[in-house]
């Protein structure tokens, strides 16, 4: 029981880091893995932004790189 515990607040842990980190992203690749983060796919942050779906695309693989690796950096 105390591992299931220990992974529930290592995943609370987990979420509030990537929160944290959000706000450490360029604004431009952080707005649009925040409008990804609402509808889900890169075809429609293309369509609401009018940025082409490769530009997308490539803001938020470089958003979610930098946030994975600014959090590994702190474990």
């Amino acid at each position: 029981i105390s591992e299931d515990i220990d992974n529930t607040q290592d995943f609370h842990e987990l979420i509030d880091n990537c929160i944290n980190e959000v706000k450490n992203v360029y604004w431009y690749n952080a707005e649009l893995l925040s409008l990804y983060s609402i509808h889900g796919t890169y075809r429609k942050v293309s369509e609401i932004t009018n940025i082409p779906v490769k530009s997308v695309h490539n803001a938020i693989k470089k958003a979610k790189e930098q946030i994975k690796s600014n959090i590994n950096k702190k474990i």
